[in-house]
């Protein structure tokens, strides 16, 4: 995530959106009565009028609170953006409520807060909103040929809505009519023309959901009014080389290089026990030196076990500094071969299914029993098919959070190391920023190129903040532990294995092997085990349909962290999408989709 947004900040892009909130439940004052009235002038300005009743008796409150979308992306092109103007509204109350408006503007959204802040109200409210709306219509649009008012009333509220009525006039009568509502817009509601005016009605509108309404005038009704439309702003499209300043740039360059590399060298060293055997820590009472060494240097002795307590997910975490989605995987193959989960493949080895045992999780790791809690949810098994749902798409986010955090409370990091190169980020993003400055303060002078130094050196932070996690004396032990322990798993052939009373060797290290990238040859080195008699493996915590020799069984392990990182990618995206589609796409309203602007209500 930090790297996206350093990328962000170097390329010059600011992401506006404001997506349709999912379904949830009531967080303000349900209202009970929600009438809308836009009127459009000739020129296109909406006058709108809202009258509702919110009822404080079922949800205290100080008044209503509603924000609305000032800018929105271009569907059709992301380098611009579309902008609504909404005026300072009128407010009054025939039930005598506290009618105290608040203005508070942000870059992309305006937010009115009615009431006062000493004043409760625990009845029920009515208020009248009077304002005007720019920048909604349409004109003569391409795919409908008619002049539309193309307005998300809501994109998402706090509050429960019923009995809700929008109605749309201007200056001659309405054509076309159409509502539409759902987490994409995609919901056909009622909508009609009545009068000449357009007519949406709902009979509740649950917490959550958004509301778009378009209303079709005769082309032209409106004079050819356009929307008002801004470029994003692009730092990189303006950088150039210039004709001169060649000297001062390229003396930049290399002072830019030169840093970037005495900062590379410094983060490639940990913290590690001085004149101790690597894997090895101080006897209690007794205090270790402490010094800095490049841990990828120091040799290793061959383990026969991992590092003690640690899990292969913190192991792989703790190798590169980073929670892959390998280490996901591996924590969950882990957690089977553990007995609190069962892995069931189809009869193509493709998919999976999982299921809970029921084993008390209460010994687990926080992180271990979230990532089952945001998998199955309460339900017992849970399909691959399943989790490519968007529902799932902060498992893979939150495990690896999770692990992060395990190498803080296990003391193996001087800082999380998924934050540790913040620092450089930080340094990153202004040095960039310097270097798009000056070459756009420099480009009448033709002398841009001086920028590019600082880019240069801002790319230099970037990728050091890559390498900016350092481990502690204790986390450099590990370290050597593990990779002693790789050692053994890479070298190991079928007359060196070291069993263990008790327990499965082959199980038990077959997530450590995926985490090391040698799951094929233990697999391997056990099936001539088996061929020769010597060891049967445990496969319990496999449910197939078919016996599965343990090279066969290494390879659909495989298959199972290929389709469960396909699951999460599809969840994420998924999800992404599901988000983006609550914005325009730039069609004609009347194919539903959403619409310009975007508002909700609530109380406070």
């Amino acid at each position: 995530m930090i790297r996206r947004a350093f990328i962000a900040a170097l390329l010059g892009l600011l992401v506006v959106l404001l997506p349709a909130l999912p379904a949830q439940a009531a967080t303000s004052a349900p209202i009970t009565r929600y009438d809308v009235d836009v009127n459009l002038r000739d020129d296109g300005v909406a006058e709108v009028v809202m009258d509702f009743t919110m009822d404080f008796g079922q949800f205290s409150g100080r008044g209503p609170i509603l924000q609305f979308s000032t800018k929105q992306y271009d569907g059709n092109d992301r380098d611009y953006w579309y902008n609504f103007e909404y005026s300072r509204p009128r407010v009054s109350s025939s039930t005598g409520a506290r009618t105290d408006l608040s203005v508070d503007t942000s870059s992309t959204a305006v937010v009115w807060r009615i009431g006062n802040e000493d004043v409760v109200n625990y009845s029920a409210q009515d208020y009248r909103i009077e304002f005007t709306l720019s920048g909604i219509v349409v004109s003569d649009h391409p795919e409908s040929g008619l002049d539309e008012f193309n307005w998300n009333v809501f994109s998402g509220n706090d509050s429960d809505v019923t009995d809700l009525t929008v109605t749309v006039g201007g200056p001659v009568p309405v054509e076309r009519a159409a509502c539409f509502t759902g987490s994409a817009y995609d919901q056909q509601c009622d909508a009609r023309i009545s009068e000449g005016r357009a007519v949406s009605q709902l009979a509740q509108l649950p917490p959550g959901q958004p509301l778009q309404v378009v209303a079709g005038f005769p082309a032209g009704t409106f004079g050819g009014v356009e929307q008002v439309r801004t470029r994003v702003p692009s730092l990189m499209s303006n950088l150039t080389p210039g004709v001169g300043g060649y000297a001062v740039a390229g003396a930049l360059g290399v002072a830019a290089i030169a840093g970037s590399a005495v900062l590379h060298r410094r983060n490639k060293r940990d913290l590690v026990y001085l004149g101790l055997t690597p894997g090895t820590t101080p006897t209690r009472g007794e205090e270790g030196r402490v010094g800095l060494q490049d841990t990828s240097k120091i040799p290793v002795a061959v383990q026969f076990q991992p590092p003690k307590g640690a899990t292969p997910g913190e192991v792989g975490t703790l190798i590169d500094a980073t929670a892959d989605g390998i280490d996901v995987s591996a924590t969950l193959i882990d957690l089977a071969v553990r007995g609190y989960l069962q892995i069931i493949p189809d009869r193509s080895g493709r998919n999976f299914t999982m299921r809970l045992t029921g084993k008390d999780t209460s010994a687990l790791q926080e992180f271990e029993s979230t990532l089952l809690h945001r998998i199955f949810k309460g339900a017992r098994t849970r399909t691959m098919e399943e989790l490519r749902e968007k529902d799932f798409h902060t498992v893979m986010s939150g495990a690896r959070s999770g692990l992060y955090s395990a190498m803080v409370h296990r003391r193996w990091f001087t800082k999380n190391p998924r934050t540790a190169g913040a620092g450089y980020i930080s340094l990153a993003v202004l040095s960039a920023l310097v270097g798009a400055g000056l070459g756009v303060l420099l480009w009448n002078q033709s002398l841009a190129l001086v920028g590019l130094p600082f880019l240069i050196l801002a790319l230099g932070l970037f990728l050091v903040a890559g390498e900016a996690s350092q481990r502690t004396a204790e986390g450099s032990a590990m370290l050597a532990q593990a990779r002693g322990f790789e050692l053994y798993l890479r070298t190991a052939e079928a007359n060196q294995i070291k069993f263990e009373e008790g327990i499965d060797v082959f199980s038990r290290y077959l997530p450590y092997a995926m985490i090391f990238g040698v799951a094929d040859r233990w697999g391997k080195v056990f099936a001539q085990l088996e061929q020769e008699g010597r060891y049967q493996t445990d496969t319990r915590w496999l449910l197939a349909d078919a016996y599965v020799s343990p090279y066969y069984f290494a390879s659909l392990m495989h298959g199972f962290s290929n389709s469960f990182s396909s699951a999460m990618s599809a969840s994420a995206a998924s999800y992404a999408a599901a988000q983006a589609s609550s914005g325009s796409s730039g069609g004609s309203g009347f194919s539903g989709g959403g619409g310009f602007g975007g508002g909700s209500v609530g109380s406070w």
